[in-house]
C-alpha cells in the first residue's frame, strides 16, 4: 500500500510540473541519469521516478488525474501510521 501511495505522489507531483519533468528527461543523458534527475526534482525514490518516466500521457487528462487523486485518497484513509 505504501508504494503504491509513494508512486501516486510522484504521478501527481509530475502532473503538476509537466514541462520541468520533460526539461529533465530530455536534458539526461540516458534513461537512469533521467530517473535520478527526476528522482531528485520531486523528492521521491527511484523507482517512483521510473513510474512518472514511464506513464502513459492519456493517463494525465483531468479525468484520469481525478482517479489518481481519488485512489490516492483512499489509500492514505486507510494507511496505518505516517505516510512518508
Amino acid at each position: 500500500m505504501r508504494h503504491r501511495l509513494n508512486l501516486l505522489d510522484a504521478l501527481l507531483a509530475a502532473a503538476e510540473r509537466p514541462h520541468e519533468v520533460l526539461d529533465l528527461v530530455l536534458s539526461a543523458a540516458d534513461a537512469e541519469e533521467a530517473t535520478a534527475a527526476v528522482a531528485g526534482a520531486l523528492g521521491t525514490s527511484p523507482p517512483a521516478a521510473r513510474a512518472v518516466l514511464d506513464a502513459q500521457w492519456r493517463g494525465l487528462t483531468r479525468q484520469g488525474l481525478q482517479r489518481l487523486h481519488a485512489e490516492r485518497d483512499d489509500l492514505r484513509a486507510r494507511a496505518p501510521g505516517p505516510v512518508l
